[in-house]
């Protein structure tokens, strides 16, 4: 489970069953079914594509007259 914040309240399992059926009876923001919730699942990965050409990582000394002249 990840780290709550601060501060953070759960509730308590009566307290999460009343919530629930309050979200249950509201026809306006009816909580998603199981199937609507496999509906809306990214399928797709989000990740950057690999690149068609390797970078090398390179490291150049320069003086500081010349990094003030370049901005």
């Amino acid at each position: 489970m990840p780290q709550l914040k601060p501060g953070t309240i759960i509730p308590t399992p009566d307290e999460d069953y009343i919530l629930h059926q309050a979200a249950l009876s509201d026809a306006d923001a009816c909580p998603f079914t199981d199937q609507e919730w496999e509906s809306i699942k990214p399928t797709a990965s989000v990740t950057r594509p690999p690149f068609e050409i390797q970078k090398t990582s390179i490291v150049i000394d320069c003086d500081a007259h010349v990094l003030a002249e370049s901005n």
